[in-house]
């Protein structure tokens, strides 16, 4: 029995370190209306003492594409896989870079800043190179990491954000944490009234410290709610299509229930005690 569950533990790490190992990030460009027979390629401009690879294909080496410098941007595919991992078209639909981590995608942005895209035929003959498409828009407090790319009018519209990050996290992240805090804290309270009621029953429960019960541990709920206001109101800070996703209302919603709650059930039991 003990043999079995070890060789459950064991299993279930490999699983873990198996999905860290993942890339689970990426910048992806959706690329529309490509005509027939033709390619796309993601084009990159390299920061200064990046060293370039040369990994095209046997029938590519040589070519236009594979000798492409335009203003200094170069196919990732083929001269950027040693820092890179790069996807190529795929049916003639999408390109991409993948990364172990939001964190790298985030310098991965801060070092390329923009990339364009290459139309090419089957020998590698650049057809068309489309205008520069910015990964960090001065509008912004986030990075574009998810486009549809039209390649006959070289539009390009943004379909997803990645945050910048404040003290270490994204705000997105910020707001995460402050979900899980919030329901403690609100337990925390509840248990602290408690405690305050039994050890003051004689004389009644202290004004000034379940005030400031009350004050520390509405922080959470109080921060919580502040940041997501910010961060679904603000242009230069929201980075969701939608005013407000479902499961952040959900989450939100459940918080401010337990929240109000626990003031509720705290107040009851303060004047309870103090009558």
């Amino acid at each position: 029995m003990k043999r079995r569950r070890m060789i459950v533990w064991a299993l279930l790490l490999a699983l873990l370190l198996l999905t860290g190992c993942t890339p689970d990030e990426s910048l992806t460009v959706r690329v529309q209306n490509l005509p027939e027979g033709e390619s796309a390629f993601l084009l990159l401009c390299p920061p200064d003492g990046a060293e370039l690879t040369e990994d095209a294909p046997e029938h590519m080496k040589g070519s236009e594409l594979d000798r492409l410098d335009a203003d200094g941007f170069v196919c990732a595919a083929y001269h950027l896989t040693n820092v890179l991992r790069v996807s190529g078209s795929q049916n003639g639909q999408q390109l991409g870079c993948w990364f172990q981590s939001a964190e790298a995608l985030r310098r991965f942005c801060e070092a390329y800043r923009e990339f364009r895209i290459a139309r090419c035929d089957g020998e590698g003959n650049v057809l068309h190179i489309s205008p520069s498409v910015p990964l960090c828009p001065s509008g912004k407090f986030a990075y574009a990491v998810r486009f549809d790319c039209d390649v006959r009018t070289d539009a390009a519209e943004v379909t997803a954000w990645l945050g910048k990050t404040v003290l270490g996290n994204s705000l997105a992240e910020w707001i995460f944490c402050l979900m899980l805090i919030t329901l403690p804290a609100c337990a925390l309270m509840l248990v602290l009234f408690a405690v305050m009621r039994i050890v003051r029953r004689k004389t009644g429960m202290k004004t000034r410290a379940c005030q400031t019960v009350s004050a520390l541990c509405s922080l959470p709920p109080l921060l919580l709610n502040l940041l997501l206001l910010l961060e679904r109101t603000v242009p230069y800070l929201r980075t969701e299509s939608r005013l407000l996703s479902t499961p952040s209302f959900q989450m939100m919603l459940a918080c401010d229930l337990f929240w109000f709650a626990s003031l509720l059930i705290c107040g009851h039991t303060y004047y309870r005690s103090n009558p």
